[in-house]
Parts: C-alpha cells; sequence; structure tokens
C-alpha cells in the first residue's frame, strides 16, 4: 500500500500540487479545498462560486501573480499576470461563512440560501477588492458555463467525494443531463465517475509506472519512487562540476515542484486537450522511459528537459510567455546546471498556435533555451534583443516596423494585407540555429491500423524491425489536390493562403467549379471533419497551409502518402534540418500560388512517383504512436542532440564572462574537489573543507591566501614553525621503524628542518603562535629572539643570549640571508632575499644587489613565474601548476587535473581480465608531494627521471589506464620517491609511510594485501633495504632500475628464528628475529672470503670487505613480481641531431615509425669503449669497473704502453657529453654497475654499439620481455679477466646480428616518444605480465586473502 504520508521522500524531494510541509499535508490554500479532510486538492477555476478567502489567498501567495512577469512587447499580454482562474476575472461572486476565521473557511458549496453564509462581489488583480453584496442581490441560483445550475456538494452522492461540485442539467464528457431533478456530479479535472470516485492514470505520465496512484494528474508514488510518472530511483551528487557526456548525449529530466508548474486545471475542468496539441504529453511520456537517451545524473548530462505543461497554461490561442518567465526565474534561483550555460542547453515545449513568437523582445535568459514548437515562422529579421537604456521595446518595435513591407495588396489575386496581418508575419517565433520544430500530434483516427493500412503495409523482419511499405492494391489517387479546412477574413491566418485558394477555386475565382477553367480534381472546401482522413488517401497532392500559426496538413497529407504541397512563406517545418523535403514535398512561394495548378501539372508521372517514394521512407518521422510505427520521437531526439552538438561548437556565447567565472572559482576555491572521496584535494601544507585552514601557519611567508608552508634549511625558519612541524604526526611517524642491521641513513621524519641536530631558528617577541610567521625579518630586529634548537628526536628550543645572535647568515651556496623586505615584491611570497651566492640562473657576486632566490618550481625576478614543467601533463590546460602541483579548474582533479568520473560499486573488486587496466592513485598531498629539497627545486639529475616520465605517460593513456578502481587489475602508487631518497637514499620510510595509509585507507590495497599496487624507486639501489621489512611492505609490485637478486631466500621478517632470546617477538618480528636471520646471512658470506679482507674472488679483482660482501647480497628485487624498467636518457643522447648519426627515420602511410641503421654512418673502429668512474670500494660497480681500470692501465693486462696494448679498446674516466660521440664509434660498450644500476646499458643501445654487461645477478631493464641474446653480451665477473679474448671471438657475422638485434630493440631504452622511445610501452607490457602472474599464483596464504576480501567489502 502507499504510504499514508502524501508524500514523495528523495534527496531532492518536490511537494505535491499546492501542498506544502515536509510530508505535504500542510495546505497552501486552505479555503480553496472542499473539506479539511487530508489528501484534498484546491480548485481555483469560476466554474462555479469560491470562498473569498480562497481568492485572497490565491492572490497573496507570491507564486500566484509573481511581481517579476512583465511583458515587453508592444502590447498587453493576452491575459494578467496571474496563473490562476478566480484571480484573472472582476467582479468575481464569492461567499463567505460568518463569524468563522480566515482558517476555517471553505469553497465546500454552501446552499444560496444559507444563513450562515455572506455574499460578495470580488476582484483579484491587480488588487483585491471586496465588494458585500446586499442580501437583496445575494444569488438564488446559480448558472454554470455549460447552462446547469449549481446546487449544494452536499445534493450529490458521497459530495461527489471532495472531487467535484454538484449540478443539475448542463453537460460533461459523458453527455447531456436534462433531468432538473438529477443532482449530478461534475468532476474535477482528472476524475470520474458518478461520485468522482475514480482517478483517471491515463493523465499521469506513463501510468506511474505501476509504482503510484494517480492524484489529479499527479503521480503518489511509492517509497523509493519520485518525479514524473515516478520513474526516478537515483540521485546523484558531484564534487567535480558539470561534465557532460559528448560520446553519447543524455537528456536530464527536471522534476519541477509542483507549485512552480503543475498539469492544472483548465477553469475547475479538465484541460481542454485538443488532442493535435499533445505532443507535449507523448514527447514527455517516451524521453521518461527512454533511458537510452534520458539520465537521471545532471552532472552527466549535455540537455535539460524542462516539463512545463505549457499547453495547460496557454491554451491553442495564448502564448507561453510567462510561464516560461516563471519557470526561468525558478532556474536561475534553484539550478546551477541552468546558469552555467545561461539555460542554453534547457529545452521549453510550446504547442501552442503561434508558438513563443510573443518571446522575440524577452530578455536573453527567456530567448536562450531551447525551443521545442509546432511553429517554425523565422523570417529574415534580426535577432531582436533587448536593448539596454537606448530605447524601450516599443521604440525598437517602431524601428521594425519601418523595414516591413506596407499594407495593401502584395500577391497576386491575394487580398490586402493590413498593418496588423504583416506584424504578425513578421514576428520572430523561431531561431533555427537554437530551436526545433517538432510535428503535431494525429488524432488516432489518422493512424490506427484500420485507417493506416488503406495505404500501408506493415510486416516484421526476424529482428523485429518494422517494415512498411506502401500498399499495391491501395485506392487509386483520382484527386490531384484535396484541402478541406476553415478560412478567416484576417490575413494573417494562414499568411493569406487559404483564403486565396478559397477564392482561386470559388465562384467567380479563376478556377470557379462553373467556369471554363474548372478543375473537378481539384477538391477545395471547408472543414471536413472525419471525411478528410479517407479524400487525402485518394488525392496525388494535399495542401498544407498554415492556420493561425502552425499547420496539421503536413503531417495528415505524409501518413496519407499525399505529397504534401507546402505554402508558408519563411516558416521552417517539422524535422527541417533532419529530412530531405525535396524528395517527398512540392514548395511554393505565395508569389507563386496563383500558378500552383501549372506547377502541379508539370509534374510527370516519374517524379510524382519518386516523391511518393519518399513519403513511404519517411512518413512515420511525422506521428508520434510508437505502437503503430510512429517515430517522430526518434526524429526529435536526433534533432536535440543536433543542437547539443551546436551549442558545443559554438561554445556558448559570452565565452570571456564563463572564463572569468572560472578563474574567479579557482582563486576562491584553492584546492580541488575529488570527486571520488567528496573532498578537497589540498596542496601540501592546507587543509579544510576549501583548502583554507593552514596546518603550519607559522612556516608561510605571509597571511596571504594561496601560500605553502616552507619546511627547509637553506635560511632560518620561525621556531614555531618547527615545533608545528614536530607537533603534526606525519611529519616523524611514530610507525616508521627500520628493520635492517645498521640504522637508516636519515631520521624518520620528512622535513629538511627536522633532520638537523642544530637549527637557528627566531621568534617574534609577544606574538602567539597563532600569529608568528617566517617571513624573514632583519637580523637585528629588536622584536625578534633568535634560538637554537632540534626537532628530532626530541623538540629543543635554546635561546641565545644577545651576544650570540648571528651578525649575518651564510647560505650554503657562499651568499648571505638577507629580510624579504630588501627584495623586488618581496619575492612574491616564492623565494628569499640574498646577496651573492649562485642559482639555478648563474651566480651573483655583486654584494649590493638583493635577488630571490625562488623556492621550489618558481622562477623570475621576483619568483612571479611558476614552471608548469613540473607538474604532470602542464596540468593538462585546465589548471595552474602551483609548486609541483595542479590547482584545477573545477570538473578536474588529481595528478594533471586529468581526473573526471568517479565510480562506485556494489558487486566488489572484479579486474578485467581480458584487457588489463591500470587505476592512478591521487594520494593527499599531505601524505607524499612532490616535495622541496631544502627550500629550493628538488635536486633531480634527468637520468633518475623515470618516474616522472612513466606517470606523465600513464595519466594520458586511457588505453591502459582507468578511472574506475573496480575494473582495475593494478593499482599505481605516485610517490615522488626520489624527491625523499635522492639517488644516495632509501625509500625504506616513505613506502612504510604509504603503505600504512593505503591500509588504512583503500580496500583494494587489502584485498591482495598491497600485491598488486606499483611503487617506483629509482635511486640508486632501489629498494634493496626493503629485504628486512614487514610482509605488506614487500609484497607490492616495485619498479627500479636496479635489479640485483642474488640466490638468497626471501628474507621475512614476521617471526623471530630459534634462539634469538626473549625479546625476539618485539615488533613486527622483532628485533631479535631480524638480527639471527641477518648474522646466518653473514656467515654465509665470510665463507665467500678468501685470504680475509683482502681475499681475491675473482681473478684480477682487489679484495673485498664485509661491506661490499653485504651490499652484493641484498636482495633488491624479486623477479616474480618486480620490475626492473630503463634509466632516463637525458636528451642529448636521442635528440634528432645526436641520434640521426646513427639511425635513420621514416614513416609509413599509416604513420609507422619505421628505424633504420644509418648506411653511411661513422665507422666504428673501437672494439670497445669505456668511460665512467671509479671508487676503492668493491661495492661499486661490484669491482667491475676498479677491474677493468686495472686491466687497462699502466701496470695492467692491456697497458697502453705495454706488449698486450689494445688500442683499439678506449678505457678512461668520466667522459661527460664525449661519451656520446665515443660509443658511436665502438662496436662493444662496457655496461657495468655503479653504486647501483648503471646507465650505460641505454646509452650502449641509442648509440648502436652492442653492451657487454658485467652485473652478476642483476636482471636487466626488461629482461623478462626482450631476447638480450640477440643484443648484447654478458659476461660474469670470473670471466672478466678474459674479456678480450670473448670479444675478440666475435665473428663479423655474429655482430651483425647483434646490431640487427639493437636496430630493432634500442628504442625500449629511452622515453621520449616524440622520438620514437618505447620505454614506457615495454614497462607497461612488463607490468601486465605481472597482473598475469598474480593471477596466476593465486597469490599467497589464499584463504587468507579471502578473508581480506570479505572484510573489505564489509567496510565498503
Amino acid at each position: 500500500m502507499l504510504h499514508r504520508k502524501l508524500m514523495r521522500c528523495r534527496r531532492d524531494d518536490v511537494p505535491r500540487p499546492c501542498a506544502a510541509g515536509p510530508s505535504c499535508q500542510d495546505k497552501l490554500f486552505p479555503a480553496c479545498h472542499t473539506s479539511k479532510d487530508s489528501g484534498t486538492l484546491p480548485h481555483y477555476g469560476t466554474w462555479y462560486p469560491k470562498n473569498c478567502e480562497c481568492i485572497k489567498q490565491l492572490r497573496d501567495w507570491p507564486g500566484s501573480c509573481p511581481d517579476y512577469l512583465h511583458y515587453e512587447g508592444n502590447t498587453a499580454a493576452f491575459l494578467s499576470p496571474c496563473f490562476y482562474d478566480s484571480i484573472t476575472h472582476h467582479n468575481l461572486l464569492c461567499y463567505s461563512y460568518k463569524g468563522r476565521a480566515p482558517a476555517e473557511q471553505l469553497s465546500d458549496s454552501p446552499a444560496l440560501d444559507d444563513a450562515g453564509v455572506e455574499w460578495f462581489h470580488i476582484t483579484g488583480y491587480p488588487r483585491v477588492v471586496m465588494t458585500p453584496l446586499p442580501p437583496a442581490q445575494w444569488p438564488k441560483e446559480y448558472k454554470t458555463p455549460d447552462g446547469g445550475q449549481w446546487r449544494p456538494l452536499s445534493e450529490c452522492p458521497d459530495r461527489c467525494n471532495n472531487r467535484g461540485w454538484c449540478q443539475i442539467q448542463g453537460n460533461n464528457y459523458q453527455g447531456v443531463h436534462e433531468d432538473p431533478k438529477e443532482r449530478w456530479c461534475n468532476c474535477h479535472g482528472y476524475s470520474q465517475g458518478k461520485s468522482c470516485e475514480i482517478a483517471d492514470p491515463g493523465h499521469c505520465y506513463r501510468n506511474c509506472s505501476g509504482v503510484g496512484e494517480c492524484v489529479g494528474g499527479w503521480c503518489h508514488c511509492k517509497p523509493g519512487y519520485w518525479g514524473h510518472g515516478c520513474t526516478r530511483t537515483k540521485a546523484f551528487s558531484s564534487s567535480v562540476g558539470w561534465r557532460p557526456n559528448h560520446a553519447d548525449i543524455k537528456v536530464y529530466v527536471y522534476d519541477l515542484p509542483n507549485n512552480v508548474v503543475h498539469r492544472r486545471e483548465f477553469n475547475d475542468q479538465w484541460a481542454l486537450i485538443d488532442l493535435m496539441y499533445n505532443s507535449e504529453i507523448e514527447f514527455t511520456d517516451k524521453l521518461l522511459g527512454d533511458w537510452g537517451v534520458r539520465t537521471e545524473n545532471p552532472w552527466e548530462a549535455a540537455l535539460f528537459y524542462v516539463p512545463t505543461f505549457t499547453y495547460w497554461f496557454t491554451g491553442n490561442v495564448g502564448h507561453p510567455y510567462y510561464v516560461i518567465q516563471h519557470v526561468t526565474k525558478w532556474l536561475q534561483e534553484n539550478s546551477p546546471f541552468f546558469n552555467i550555460t545561461g539555460g542554453r542547453n534547457h529545452i521549453f515545449w510550446a504547442t501552442n498556435d503561434r508558438g513563443v513568437c510573443k518571446l522575440q523582445l524577452a530578455p536573453p535568459e527567456m530567448q536562450h533555451s531551447i525551443k521545442l514548437v509546432h511553429f517554425g515562422q523565422s523570417p529574415r529579421r534580426p535577432y531582436a534583443h533587448r536593448l539596454k537604456g537606448q530605447m524601450d521595446a516599443t521604440a525598437h518595435l517602431g524601428g521594425l516596423l519601418g523595414a516591413l513591407p506596407q499594407p495593401g495588396s502584395r500577391f497576386t489575386d491575394f487580398p490586402e494585407f493590413n498593418a496588423g496581418d504583416i506584424l504578425e508575419e513578421s514576428e520572430i517565433c523561431y531561431r533555427p540555429d537554437k530551436d526545433v520544430v517538432s510535428p503535431n500530434y494525429l488524432h488516432n483516427d489518422w493512424v490506427k491500423p484500420e485507417s493506416y493500412s488503406k495505404v500501408w503495409d506493415t510486416s516484421f523482419a526476424a529482428d523485429g524491425t518494422r517494415i512498411v511499405k506502401k500498399k499495391p492494391d491501395a485506392p487509386a489517387r483520382t484527386t490531384t489536390l484535396y484541402f478541406g479546412g476553415y478560412t478567416k477574413p484576417i490575413m494573417s491566418y494562414s499568411q493569406g493562403v487559404r483564403q486565396t485558394i478559397h477564392k482561386m477555386f470559388g465562384p467567380g475565382g479563376k478556377y470557379d467549379p462553373a467556369g471554363p477553367n474548372a478543375r473537378q480534381d481539384y477538391v477545395i472546401s471547408g472543414p471536413a471533419g472525419g471525411a478528410a482522413v479517407d479524400s487525402m488517401k485518394v488525392s496525388k497532392f494535399c495542401l498544407a497551409p498554415m492556420g493561425a500559426g502552425w499547420g496539421i496538413r503536413l503531417a495528415e497529407a505524409m501518413v496519407s502518402g499525399c505529397v504534401p504541397v507546402i505554402i508558408q512563406d519563411h516558416v521552417y517545418q517539422a524535422h527541417w534540418d533532419i529530412l530531405p523535403f525535396e524528395e517527398f514535398s512540392i514548395r511554393i512561394g505565395r508569389n507563386e500560388l496563383h500558378q500552383m495548378v501549372e506547377i502541379l501539372d508539370d509534374v510527370s508521372p516519374q517524379q510524382l512517383e519518386k516523391l511518393q517514394a519518399g513519403i513511404e521512407r519517411y512518413h512515420r518521422a511525422f506521428f508520434w504512436d510508437a505502437q503503430w510505427g510512429g517515430l517522430a520521437y526518434n526524429y526529435t531526439v536526433q534533432a536535440l542532440k543536433r543542437r547539443a552538438i551546436s551549442l558545443w561548437s559554438a561554445n556558448y556565447r559570452r565565452h570571456r564572462r564563463r572564463l572569468q567565472h572560472e578563474r574567479e572559482a579557482l582563486e576562491e576555491w584553492f584546492g580541488n574537489c575529488n570527486g571520488e572521496t567528496g573532498q578537497c584535494d589540498c596542496p601540501f601544507g592546507l587543509t579544510g573543507p576549501s583548502c583554507q585552514d593552514r596546518m603550519f601557519p607559522a612556516c608561510h611567508v605571509s597571511k596571504d591566501p594561496g601560500t605553502v608552508p616552507r619546511y627547509g634549511n637553506w635560511y632560518p625558519k620561525n621556531c614555531e614553525c618547527i615545533k608545528q612541524l614536530r607537533d603534526w604526526p606525519s611529519s616523524c611517524p611514530d610507525y616508521l621503524h627500520y628493520e635492517g642491521d645498521l640504522p637508516p641513513y636519515l631520521p624518520p621524519c620528512f622535513f629538511d628542518l627536522l633532520l638537523h641536530n642544530s637549527v637557528l631558528c627566531y621568534s617574534y617577541k609577544g606574538r602567539a603562535p597563532a600569529e608568528q610567521l617566517s617571513d624573514s625579518p632583519a637580523l637585528d630586529d629588536a622584536g625578534v629572539e633568535w634560538f637554537k634548537g632540534r626537532g628530532w628526536p626530541g623538540l629543543q628550543m635554546n635561546l641565545l643570549p644577545p651576544a650570540e645572535r648571528p651578525k649575518e647568515f651564510k647560505t650554503p651556496d657562499g651568499g648571505q640571508w638577507r629580510p624579504l623586505s630588501e627584495c623586488p615584491d618581496r619575492c612574491s611570497n616564492r623565494g628569499w632575499c640574498q646577496i651573492q651566492g649562485n642559482n639555478y640562473q648563474g651566480r651573483h657576486t655583486d654584494p649590493n644587489e638583493r635577488w630571490c632566490n625562488c623556492h621550489g618550481y618558481y622562477e623570475g625576478k621576483s619568483c612571479e613565474i611558476a614552471d608548469p614543467g613540473h607538474c604532470y601533463r602542464n596540468c593538462s590546460g585546465v589548471g595552474e601548476c602551483v609548486g609541483g602541483w595542479c590547482h584545477c579548474k573545477p570538473g578536474y582533479w588529481g595528478h594533471g587535473c586529468t581526473r573526471t568520473k568517479a565510480y562506485s560499486s556494489s558487486v566488489g573488486w572484479r579486474p578485467n581480465h581480458a584487457d588489463i587496466k591500470v587505476y592512478v592513485y591521487d594520494l593527499p598531498n599531505n601524505v607524499v608531494h612532490r616535495r622541496e629539497f631544502n627550500d629550493q627545486w628538488a635536486l633531480i639529475d634527468l637520468m633518475y627521471n623515470s618516474e616522472i616520465e612513466f606517470t606523465d605517460k600513464l595519466l594520458g593513456d586511457w588505453g591502459v589506464r582507468t578511472e574506475n578502481p573496480w575494473e582495475a587489475a593494478l593499482f599505481y602508487v605516485p610517490t615522488f620517491t626520489y624527491w625523499y631518497t635522492g639517488n644516495t637514499g632509501h625509500p625504506y620510510f616513505i613506502i612504510q609511510h604509504v603503505t600504512k595509509w593505503l591500509q588504512e585507507n583503500s580496500p583494494f590495497f587489502n584485498i591482495t594485501g598491497g600485491r598488486n599496487h606499483i611503487f617506483w624507486a629509482t635511486n640508486d639501489r632501489g629498494v634493496c633495504k626493503n629485504q628486512m621489512a614487514p610482509p605488506e611492505m614487500q609484497h607490492s609490485i616495485k619498479m627500479v632500475h636496479f635489479g640485483q637478486s642474488p640466490r638468497w631466500p626471501y628474507a621475512h621478517g614476521a617471526k623471530a628464528m630459534p634462539g634469538a632470546g626473549a625479546g625476539a617477538g618485539a615488533g613486527a618480528g622483532g628485533a631479535g628475529g631480524v638480527k639471527s636471520h641477518l648474522q646466518s646471512l653473514m656467515d654465509t658470506l665470510r665463507a665467500q672470503q678468501t685470504g680475509g679482507s683482502s681475499g681475491e674472488r675473482f681473478p684480477g679483482f682487489g679484495g673485498f670487505g664485509m661491506m661490499d660482501l653485504m651490499e652484493e647480497a641484498e636482495i633488491c628485487v624479486r623477479p616474480e613480481k618486480d620490475v626492473v624498467a630503463p634509466n632516463y636518457l637525458h636528451n642529448d643522447w636521442v635528440k634528432p641531431e645526436s641520434y640521426s648519426k646513427v639511425w635513420v627515420t621514416s614513416f609509413e602511410a599509416d604513420g609507422t615509425r619505421v628505424v633504420k641503421r644509418r648506411a653511411d654512418a661513422p665507422k666504428r673502429a673501437l672494439t670497445l669503449y669505456f668511460g665512467g668512474y671509479t671508487k676503492p670500494q668493491m661495492s661499486y660497480s661490484q669491482g667491475v669497473r676498479q677491474t677493468i681500470h686495472a686491466m687497462f692501465g699502466p701496470g695492467g693486462k692491456y697497458d697502453p704502453k705495454g706488449p698486450n696494448a689494445r688500442l683499439d679498446y678506449f678505457i678512461s674516466g668520466p667522459m661527460g657529453g664525449g661519451a656520446i660521440e665515443g660509443m658511436k664509434t665502438a662496436k662493444f660498450c662496457l655496461a657495468p654497475m655503479g653504486a647501483g644500476w648503471g646507465i650505460r646499458l641505454a646509452e650502449a643501445m641509442v648509440s648502436g654499439c652492442v653492451p657487454v654487461i658485467i652485473q652478476d645477478h642483476v636482471y636487466q631493464a626488461h629482461w623478462d620481455i626482450l631476447p638480450f641474446e640477440e643484443f648484447s653480451i654478458r659476461i660474469g665477473r670470473n670471466e672478466l679477466h678474459q674479456m678480450v679474448e670473448i670479444l675478440d671471438d666475435v665473428s663479423p657475422q655474429q655482430l651483425e646480428k647483434l646490431q640487427a638485434g639493437i636496430e630493432r630493440y634500442h628504442r625500449a631504452f629511452f622515453w621520449d616518444a616524440q622520438w620514437g622511445g618505447l620505454a614506457y610501452n615495454y614497462t607497461v607490457q612488463a607490468l601486465k605480465r605481472r597482473a598475469i602472474s598474480l593471477w596466476s599464483a593465486n597469490y599467497r596464504r589464499h584463504r587468507r586473502r579471502l578473508q581480506h576480501e570479505r572484510e573489505a567489502l564489509e567496510l565498503l
């Protein structure tokens, strides 16, 4: 059963007609109701008398005659600006109960002679005027407009169920009532039955979809449903703004409050809808159920449909000016979607005779919207904009009239036109660039099967497709032209066409039936009623003129198989922009009407046949009844979609104003609205709902909005800044704990200020902590105190006595820090002031020059430029790069402003196995961010830049990436690892930190224990230090350059080993367990030493110390899960002027890049080339560099001055840029390690030089993707002493094959796609293989994983 409360509870709830309150039980106009019973509705017509208080209440309500309704045409509006019949009449009869308060009055139809009732005359507009009637003038009877008499409601059965009024005689839709004794119920609109007990569901859209009850033309829905026809079930919100789907154009349907517009009664009765005006209802009914076009999500909609029941307010001869003005006002005040485009993508119907002609002088906000009309008149006149402050509407119209044709005779045989006729003909009723002309509704008599089948045969294909063909045995078309219809003396009716055609074929006319030119094959008559249905079926041509506005004859002719002869000057027809009218119609101008007979006589049988074939093909576009094959809805939707495309093409008017709005929105909002989390993504250091709250206010240089905190040690900061940083739990998280054998390289803190044991800082005397700033005061400022302190492990601040206060502060570059006020524009609050020293722009030596040393990611003399190159994808053109972070326009978020959609799922995670997708996390910037390095640009050597290149490409690769985490197989976690580690640090803490966040915030991480999550580590030794980390840190996929993986067991740190002692179980496995495991490993390593610390392990190698062996034994990748990717090569190696010395690039017709070895490349005279550092510790390059330098150095086996000298081998120290040319002249190039990974493999490949890889138990980039045996030489350290012999053994043919392999695969080793690099593509391929590996292995601890999945889903 329907719930008792008359309401529809939903997120965007609207009340039922003329009711209010949270449960729709409060009556807006209680005196207009017939009873105090719940569920009754107010009635506001003039068919029978109402309570005077009802009219007062109606008039007092602001929505009855809104003061903003104002007609801007040249004459008064047809009706007063009021929406209720009772208000629009003068001296209306009404009554009032004596002694009753206004709240107790009812319109309950008392007896005329009731002694408790007084009678009045009332006028509701422009103001309420009540005139009491003397008893002698009180009514003795009240005649209803249908000739009956109104009677007390109590005299009729069941008081007409409070849904009608009582009368005798008269008539209604059921017939005439003649018996003067019969009291019968004349029902209010949408109810029927002897006592109005039946609510007709046919007057509710989609019959309320079977989940509601039709009440007064309105659906009272079951819980969980709402909206027109009870078709709504979902409500959407968005934190990213409006983003229409351009590939699949969708329409959102408004559910306007019924107190704005509703399917109202017409003067207390059924709305008098002539079926030919019914297209709005048919279109709306179909759209409500068409989920291929409609969407419940306004944020993805391209078009917005506004059901207004316009005809219920206008009838056929009225105009919708006021109702469109009224609804437009509501939309402006309540709909953000309307205001985004000024309503240009909002759709209104106007099926009345002349559509929206009267809107031509309306304000722009009323004109902008798309109008769906039947009347497409659009004379060649300018768009009549309201002129501000220049002339009023009348003056504008006067100018327009001056350009119009003059009254009188205008066309041959036409009667004369007066000024009023010409004025109507010149109204701009339609804008073809934005509006849509749609066909009228045809009465069923034209399309029901028994009529339709006289002309058309209908069959169905096997797939259900309807096939309609002309009936071969249809009646012969013996009439040449048929027209039956009204004519009127005013020439504005049909533009004078009907008058002229009747005159031509009437008595005394050119074709007088009794005259010499009579054409008996032309049937011209007055209205023929139902006879026209059959008459058109036997005519070749059918006249299709206008009426008072649009004409019905085009649609009637088409379904009758009769070629329409359209005579409507400057009037666009239904579907004019969709259908080829030249294939099925004849168009004649009024200036040719006198020659119409000759024009039609000239049509040959073959031409007529072609026109009839066009009618066969397109006639279904002109009727709506889909059950009988009508396609009017489909073509109308197609036309609307074209309007959406037209809007996008035009980019809307007032483009500059829209851009200004965007800029203003960005200025007011310091974060990005994340549609996935529903929260604001803030730049580092800001928080709060709009990212305006500062986390570390004392670390800012100013209280101006938009600044970010600074936390380096290059120049002094406020002591309160250090305190605030240290107090934040994520600065030095207590869960960070290194489980290896040695302490970490750095304290477990993420901010430079906290990493130093003694830092100089200052504090402003007398200022509260909230007022302190790091604004670089003068050193001798009397209002400042100076301290020395530290932030970790315990916060300490020691006040310096005045004698120890700094007189100057030297910056690490040799300059001196100066007050910020001494530099231009205070460095725009993006840098610090100093004298001397240097930055990326060069050295500053002038001691008098004050210059701005800019914080990371800014440049310029006053740091006024934010470098977009330090933001992913340059913020995709929809954001501003601020400190390496993208501040996106509304509707975008995430890295590079690449996110626009958010997804949810009720079925859990289901990765796509056929098309492996990668989801990219947008971690909060307060977890990880592209941080500065000690106040400056992060010192990124380009060769460590692969993480940036990979991420930048992945963000734009929608063939691999997905915004939907529920379908992703892999999850990429951008961590800016190198910004935290540099090249020599390790990412243990940053991975531990991020993993902790993922465990607490990501259900996807917990489902697999992180095994499908991807982290980068481009630092020298990658994730070697993670070998003792807890399992949750080890499980994830690591993308590294250093692929060392000796044959040692996977070192779990989860359980203490036997004999580890009582404390072994502490922490995540206990320090004792880890140390015992490590001790066992070291014992094994010692066994490898021969001769102690100077022992020789390989011929020609120096001695390895314990630490050398220890580093060599670190497990830095797990080949079954991790990926080794190539390093980034500096542009000097791959830019065209260098690359083309070895390779020739061409392109095939389809754009495919073809790279071949250059035939005239320099001769490779050297056998082997190597130029690079060496260091004394054997862990550097595993001793290879040291050994190769020894072999080819003084006293070595191949001493250049000795008997075995090999001058075809070039071995030297670092060559810098010289190596680029050197490698191009060598057949082989040595590719050893460095401190960790080595760059020489990639350099050799792009140089066309066969790499000689000497890196024991180190997996190379793409080792599992590429056939290294086809392009490289691999030598073990135990063979290094024989390297020369090994290379000498390579035959020319073998070398040629290796070089061919380099030609084929060298592009896999560089990243720059604009120059042909394929490193990204191969890396993605390797990642996809890891996904398959995960599915093949079914993960470890399968049962536990399933439990994790269940728990994660429960949390969701």
